[in-house]
């Protein structure tokens, strides 16, 4: 039996479907760091800064985002409802997730230097 030619539409479908695959798995995964909060701090600038030696490893605070404006990727209006998960998490004793887009949580650089979190949640 003679093996039949793929459509042309299907080749490129194959194609195409082929080439996703080879870009996705450079694709950086979500990270989603794990944690109890030690503390929160809201500075008089509006930074809302986050200390965990769960999630980061050490005692130095991470600022997450600004009250007051956009920080990073992150509004204003966008930090309350942060700053509000945390101190909700924080006064119930749950852990929480902080979920970067491409850094190790350890990475997460301490004070201003910090990347921004692309979510957060209360386990």
């Amino acid at each position: 039996m003679q093996a039949r030619a793929m459509p042309r539409t299907n080749r490129i479908l194959h194609r195409i479907s082929v080439c996703s695959l080879a870009l996705c798995s450079n694709v950086a995964l979500p990270e989603i760091c794990t944690g109890v909060i030690d503390s929160v701090q809201v500075e008089h600038n509006g930074k809302v800064a986050l200390f965990s030696k769960e999630i980061y490893g050490d005692d130095a605070a991470r600022v997450l985002c600004s009250s007051n404006a956009d920080f990073g990727a992150i509004s204003g209006a966008a930090c309350d409802n942060m700053l509000a998960i945390l101190l909700s998490a924080e006064a119930r004793g749950k852990k929480i997730t902080v979920q970067y887009k491409s850094v190790n949580c350890v990475d997460v650089q301490p004070w201003y230097e910090a990347q921004t979190p692309h979510a957060l949640r209360i386990l």
